[in-house]
């Protein structure tokens, strides 16, 4: 008998396999929300990755973004800086501005005082640079402000939820001059919340009127059309005025980039799990189809199809439910993209474009192809079936040394006993709970890490709940009255100093001048990406950026001291990440490096319960010439937008990630139970009611659930430092480790548990017994 025609089987192909959709309704409904969630977070990390990286490029070449710069607590000799310019030929141009210093408690936003960020953000006024880093409005031109107007930073515009034509008060020297706000600034340099000094830009003549009233700092930018990182060295080493931090281009894109990248990061992630879970479910219901319709298979080959024809046939059927999936996944993603890529928008400006649209298409392209991929996969085993080999039953399954007992009750050895006889069933969900659990605790892991101060550490600043800073300007003796102020507090339980100096440090054939923080062991640490801190004076710690600069790691020897004075070979000992100083640092014990003090740094600890603001008000009020900061509220005020993101995105990954493993534990219950009817309908006719039928089918499920979901912790808790590391990484940064908290995992934990508990109890598709069959035979 020949096979039909392929027109006749073109004409046939659609309704028949909307009828094979429609007899797996929950298989097929569970694919297309799978493939969906899949496409809709591939796209929308995929889209919202391109617009932090895009957006934060685009914004430094929009607004000429220097290559270096150089703050400096006073004013500077501009034509001194002009001939050091002029000296350097990797130099293409400079810029020396003069900005006005306010007070965080003379600024008041629309009758709100910003009061409660003195110690924390700094308030620069400035006017408009003249060649380069200019200061963007909104359309993305430097805006023309007229006499009483003033252009207000992005941060404050979202923090202080203003719009244009609110007014912004300054109170200087007993006196207030009120401010309309004309535009929203964009600032290449500071528009993170991370970087504690935002600049307001007035009008010339407005700005000059309180320049005499107001101190005075200098900002010395560079372009330069060589090393950034060179020229920084010669800089210091020509001894020009550097009382201040130094940042480059690379840390400023970092800088630039975290806050919104960590998010798409966590999209991108969420997406490649979702897509193993539909991976396994899509394996897991093609070979329950294939089981199901052995005889149909049998008789398309007998009738002369092709093993390839048959493939085809089901390959298909699937492609159509992927389609559909990512069809309504990429439309899904179009809001959630927008909701992403806001603060974006709001700090680089431009909304994603045609370049966003291809990219959201490529990822789900992607995903399209991917799932095909799988299914077809899967498909071979249709290939290596025979007409006589599909048409044999399986046996009985394998037999298990679980032996029966009167001490365990009937369902739970029966639920035991079908996991150990089903090593395929029982590795498939353990690792859709495994991949579940990483959904959502690996989110949850990095919203912590953010919002612990402990994350202050990862980024080069030693934790603890006070930091005071003390310029080499201040009065001598300052840093030590500072410690013998903190050590008489009766709320402090921990102080210590540590001395900063600029000294010459070779390595690797490179020599340039490095910030190194001398310190004992009562200084708190960085958290170290890798090695420890110095334990001898011949070891020494860098920052990241520094030993990827010199090409160096853990146990090369660097030297430190110039030609002038001693020298003296050290070990590196750890690498840690450092987005002060430049992002170039390190570290070392005290008395192990000789030089001209830079500043010094006192931090201390409080007793728990006890008032952080009041010790930092005390220590300002003693110690004007000192900048004093309650690390707490440093995070709160710089990271406060980020970390309420972050929470969003792992509240949203949790509830996504149990959305899913209740749909796949559904899914896989009914499968399992359409498969055992024999064996389920079996247990009914010797007497099991169906309430112990369902608890041995929701046993099944609970027994491995309650395995894997601690296994899936474990698994979050290795992958979250992994993954964030990544993410800096690819940032600019380096590899962290987060802090621990285990009761958030241990609650998930019991959830997921819970939840396959109740979803598999209630999906379990329970047959009547033989005789009631019967019954119902003969009464028909």
């Amino acid at each position: 008998m020949r096979p039909p025609r392929t027109g006749e089987l073109r004409r046939r192909a659609l309704p028949t396999r909307i009828a094979a959709l429609r007899r797996a309704p929950l298989a097929s409904a569970a694919l297309l929300i799978l493939t969906a969630l899949t496409a809709a977070s591939a796209s929308a990390g995929a889209v919202t990755w391109a617009a932090v990286a895009g957006g934060a490029e685009r914004l430094f070449a929009a607004s000429e973004a220097p290559d270096w710069v150089q703050m400096h607590a006073g004013p500077v000799d501009s034509a001194e800086i002009a001939a050091f310019a002029a000296s350097r030929p990797e130099v293409r141009d400079h810029q020396v501005a003069t900005v006005l210093r306010l007070e965080n408690a003379g600024l008041v936003l629309d009758g709100r005082s910003d009061a409660a960020r003195t110690g924390v953000m700094e308030i620069l006024l400035v006017t408009q640079s003249e060649r380069f880093d200019i200061l963007l409005g909104s359309d993305d031109v430097a805006p023309a402000l007229g006499r009483g107007e003033i252009a207000v930073p992005v941060f404050y515009m979202r923090e202080y939820d203003l719009e244009p034509g609110d007014t912004i008060s300054v109170a200087v020297g007993g006196s207030t001059r009120s401010f309309v706000i004309a535009d929203r600034l964009r600032d290449a340099q500071m528009n993170p919340g991370i970087v504690n000094s935002k600049r307001f830009l007035l009008h010339d003549a407005d700005w000059a009127e309180l320049a005499a009233v107001l101190p005075q700092q200098s900002i010395v930018t560079f372009q330069t059309d060589g090393d950034a990182v060179a020229l920084a060295d010669a800089y210091r080493a020509a001894g020009l005025p550097a009382d201040g931090p130094a940042v480059d281009g690379a840390l400023l894109r970092l800088i630039g980039s975290i806050t919104d990248g960590v998010v798409a990061a966590c999209f991108l992630l969420v997406a490649l799990v979702v897509f193993a879970v539909s991976a396994l479910c899509l394996r897991l219901v093609i070979l329950t189809t294939l089981e199901n319709e052995r005889s149909r298979i049998v008789l398309l080959r007998m009738l002369g199809f092709s093993s390839a024809r048959v493939v085809g046939e089901y390959l298909v059927r699937y492609a159509v439910v992927a389609a559909v999936g990512v069809g309504l996944g990429m439309g899904a993603a179009v809001p959630l993209t927008a909701v992403l890529t806001a603060g974006v928008v709001a700090d680089t400006g431009g909304a994603p474009g045609t370049m966003a649209a291809a990219v959201a298409v490529g990822a789900g392209a992607t995903v399209l192809v991917a799932t095909i991929c799988s299914a077809a996969l899967v498909l071979r085993r249709v290939r290596r079936l025979s007409p006589v080999a599909a048409t044999q039953r399986s046996g009985a399954p394998p037999a298990t040394w679980l032996p029966a007992s009167a001490l365990v009750p009937v369902p739970l050895w029966l639920g035991i006993r079908s996991r150990l006889t089903r090593p395929a069933g029982t590795v498939l969900l353990l690792g859709i709970v495994v991949i579940a659990m990483v959904i959502a605790v690996v989110p949850l892991r990095l919203a912590q890490t953010v919002a612990s101060p402990d994350f202050v550490a990862t980024m080069g600043i030693g934790q603890s709940d006070v930091r005071v800073f003390v310029p080499a300007t201040a009065p001598s003796g300052t840093a030590a009255a500072v410690l013998d102020d903190l050590r008489d507090a009766p709320h402090v339980v921990r102080s210590a100093m540590s001395t900063s100096r600029r000294v010459a440090v070779a390595a690797a054939g490179y020599e340039a001048d490095l910030v190194i923080e001398t310190v004992d062991a009562s200084v708190p640490s960085p958290m170290y990406s890798s090695g420890h801190e110095p334990g001898r004076d011949d070891e020494v710690a860098l920052s990241l950026l520094a030993a990827q600069t010199w090409g160096v790691g853990i146990g090369d020897t660097v030297r430190l001291g110039g030609d002038e004075g001693p020298r003296s070979d050290v070990e590196i000992t750890g690498l840690y990440q450092d987005i002060t100083n430049g992002g170039r640092s390190a570290r070392t014990l005290r008395g192990a490096v000789p030089g001209p003090v830079a500043w010094q740094t006192v931090t201390a600890d409080v007793a728990p319960g006890s008032d952080v603001q009041r010790v930092v008000s005390d220590l300002e009020a003693r110690h004007p010439t000192a900048t004093v900061t309650s690390v707490g509220r440093f995070v709160e005020q710089t990271l406060g937008g980020t970390i309420e993101t972050l929470r969003a995105s792992a509240i949203g990954a949790a509830s996504f990630a149990a959305g899913v493993l209740i749909l796949v534990v559904l899914l896989l219950t009914r499968l399992e139970s359409v498969r055992d009817r024999r064996g389920l309908r079996a247990l009914r006719t010797i007497g099991f009611t169906a309430g112990s039928v369902r608890a041995t089918v929701a046993l099944r499920a609970i027994i491995v659930a309650a395995f894997a979901a601690p296994l899936g912790v474990v698994a979050a808790e290795a992958l979250a430092p992994a993954a964030l590391g990544a993410i800096l990484s690819a940032l600019g940064g380096g590899a962290v480790a987060l802090p621990s908290d285990a009761l958030p995992a241990a609650v998930t934990v019991a959830i997921a548990v819970v939840a396959v508990a109740a979803s598999s109890a209630v999906s379990a598709s329970i047959p009547s017994p033989v005789t009631t069959a019967f019954r119902r035979k003969d009464a028909s």
